[in-house]
């Protein structure tokens, strides 16, 4: 059981389920990270949120990975990540401040997430199944805010603004992204790559280089949502020949905006 204020130097290994309580404050020390491996429980509220936060400003810690079987069925509610990075423990690579590995039926659900560095992602899923994702909260990613490979996840609500490169990376993934703003990504909104298939339903894309994008194999539904201002509002092509098709996007109920010229389409043959 974890609460009050928790100090964190080098690597952390945590295999034993863990309990996080309201308003416990993580201080990561310089490349500081911890993997929870066995059922985690972060039990963080609006008034008393859970914190990772560098111990000295300026410095750079690495990642809070769930990781593995054994964590399977993990919560965390109302956590604030700030200023990670990513680490190599062991074998494994981790490359966000938030790093899902190899489990399943997870629960992300109100985090706020800001500042990472060094590594492309904020969060990061990778073999990972039923990865529930509610309410989160990302500004100004370095690169991807959320790259998912190889996984089952839903989205449903929050706001991913101001990322580096793509709000939502997918590959060979399977995906619901419902009632989120994507708003002012430097590349994708929404990317879809290498077989993924993904529906997007009752959401807000604007002011993207590319609304949506789906390639090789992929493909995406969408469904009463609104485009605005992207200067690419759909993209679908072929990028990888590895496979024998493009991407495929199907649209319903949805309205397009343009602005300052912006809002082409393109389907590559």
């Amino acid at each position: 059981v974890y609460s009050g204020r928790v100090v964190v130097d080098g690597v952390k290994i945590v295999d034993a389920p863990a309990r996080v309580l309201a308003g416990t404050v993580f201080k990561m020390g310089k490349s500081a990270s911890i993997i929870f491996r066995g059922r985690t429980s972060m039990e963080g509220n609006e008034k008393a949120p859970i914190k990772f936060e560098p111990a000295v400003p300026g410095d750079l810690w690495g990642v809070v990975g769930i990781q593995g079987r054994g964590a399977k069925n993990s919560t965390l509610r109302h956590v604030r990540f700030r200023g990670g990075t990513g680490e190599q423990v062991g074998l494994t690579r981790f490359i966000a401040m938030l790093s899902i590995h190899d489990t399943s039926n997870i629960i992300l659900d109100s985090l706020e997430l800001s500042e990472n560095s060094v590594e492309d992602d904020v969060v990061h899923i990778i073999y990972s199944r039923d990865v529930d994702i509610r309410n989160i909260r990302m500004a100004g990613a370095m690169s991807d805010a959320i790259d998912i490979d190889i996984s089952s996840v839903t989205i449903t609500g929050g706001r991913i603004e101001g990322s580096g490169n793509d709000a939502i990376d997918l590959m060979s993934s399977v995906a619901t992204i419902r009632n989120i703003e994507l708003v002012g990504n430097g590349d994708k909104g929404i990317s879809v790559g290498e077989g993924s298939k993904v529906r997007i339903i009752e959401s807000e894309i604007r002011a993207n280089e590319i609304g949506v994008q789906s390639k090789d194999g992929s493909t995406a539904l969408i469904e009463r949502s609104r485009f605005n201002g992207n200067r690419m509002q759909l993209s679908a092509y072929q990028k990888n020949w590895r496979y024998a098709k493009g991407g495929r996007i199907g649209v319903k109920d949805t309205t397009f905006t343009t602005t300052k010229g912006a809002g082409a389409f393109s389907a590559d043959p």
